[in-house]
């Protein structure tokens, strides 16, 4: 699947949709945009449209996955 350049915390994606958002340790998990906050991160794709928890770290730096609906 291809993504975009990694942008910083401070820029909100500009869609609702699923990222990857990167860790300070340099993990990355997959969480999803809704609009106004980050929903918590998950590691398999499949499990983030699950998420409904707003995540506490709201300012990682994120990319976007290039292929509609985060398939390959």
């Amino acid at each position: 699947m291809k993504k975009t350049a990694w942008f910083p915390g401070d820029v909100k994606p500009k869609r609702k949709g699923i990222y990857q958002r990167r860790y300070g340790n340099g993990a990355w998990a997959y969480s999803k945009w809704n609009g106004d906050c980050w929903l918590s991160g998950v590691f398999n794709i499949c499990d983030v449209s699950t998420t409904k928890t707003q995540s506490w770290l709201q300012s990682l730096k994120w990319r976007g996955l290039t292929t509609r609906g985060g398939k390959a």
